[in-house]
């Protein structure tokens, strides 16, 4: 262990963020061998957190893990310089609390120490949603990783935080930061606020809505945006539309047979998408045109007495980019 820990200086790039994995990785494992290596691993990770090029991160979830699971074995004098160690490196601000739950998401948070499945990070993220809302600058300065793929669980802080502002006082500011952002933006945290938007006030979601299909910067993030939250008739022709303007792929329409967003649309707009799909004449259009009608008439179909339209299914079923071989 010393000696490995002592060539981490010397190494560089690759070999050096090697060895510093299998430090973090096998800390936990070392202790549990005896309990006097406790305070040797202990003042190495210490000394880790405190180096530059050192990803704390997977040090705390490593930390968070370890106590998960063995907290309950360790000596008191060297459990507690663990949660020390735990709680310094999560922070005791809003900002850090931020960086714990929306931008990390921890297999541990999801059962209590008896191994029961239980939502702990939930509970967290509601308490940040309300500091969110009772001091409104709180969020501005998160906003720069909110709406990146940092934020892992954004879509449930957006979400919580949509619920409790009353009249969307945010949304100009977090809309502005997402366009700002560009197009390779992640929406987690926008579509969770707009999921919360839709069940309010869904007439002010699909005025957002139009607003940023016309936005050239934000159009193309429009289909996942009503994927995560919510679908109408309105909804999907927009969709449609960004389409055949080619502001958005055919291959958009693809995330529509996850889940059961498409349920309930009418079979006027939903024979639109699939005309759209088949008139591309190209293979990946006419397997995503199958795929959504698979869902809509025969799985979900069950639950409305839908019936297969003779014609368009033998046009699906027989075009000729499903029969073309290719080498």
């Amino acid at each position: 262990w010393d000696y490995l820990y002592s060539q981490v200086e010397r190494l560089e790039g690759k070999e050096q963020q090697k060895a510093i994995g299998i430090l973090i990785n096998q800390a936990g494992g070392v202790c549990r061998l005896h309990h006097s290596l406790s305070q040797m691993v202990i003042d190495t990770i210490k000394d880790l957190v405190l180096k530059p090029y050192v990803d704390t991160k997977k040090i705390l979830e490593k930390i968070i893990s370890f106590l998960h699971h063995h907290g309950g074995e360790l000596p008191e004098e060297y459990r507690q310089q663990w949660e020390k160690l735990r709680d310094d490196l999560t922070g005791y601000d809003f900002s850090s609390f931020m960086k714990r739950y929306v931008a990390m998401d921890v297999f541990e948070d999801k059962f209590d120490h008896a191994g029961n499945q239980v939502d702990q990070a939930q509970p967290k993220i509601e308490e940040l949603a309300d500091q969110a809302i009772k001091d409104k600058s709180l969020i501005e300065n998160e906003l720069h990783w909110l709406v990146t793929e940092k934020a892992v669980n954004g879509y449930r802080f957006g979400y919580a935080l949509g619920k409790r502002d009353e009249d969307f006082f945010l949304w100009p500011v977090l809309y502005a930061r997402q366009v700002e952002e560009g197009r390779d933006s992640n929406v987690f945290f926008l579509s969770g606020y707009l999921r919360s938007m839709h069940e309010k006030n869904p007439e002010e979601w699909e005025k957002q809505l139009d607003i940023i299909s016309n936005n050239e910067i934000t159009a193309s993030l429009v289909p996942e945006l009503t994927w995560r939250s919510g679908m109408t008739d309105r909804a999907a022709q927009r969709i449609l539309s960004l389409a055949k303007t080619g502001m958005v792929s055919y291959e958009s329409f693809a995330m529509f047979g996850y889940g059961s967003v498409i349920k309930g649309l009418s079979e006027v707009i939903f024979q639109n998408w699939i005309d759209y799909l088949l008139n591309i004449e190209k293979h990946e259009a006419v397997i995503i045109a199958l795929d959504l009608y698979r869902f809509y008439y025969v799985q979900a179909g069950k639950d409305c007495s839908r019936t297969l339209p003779e014609e368009t299914t033998l046009r699906l079923l027989t075009h000729p980019m499903l029969f073309v071989i290719f080498e």
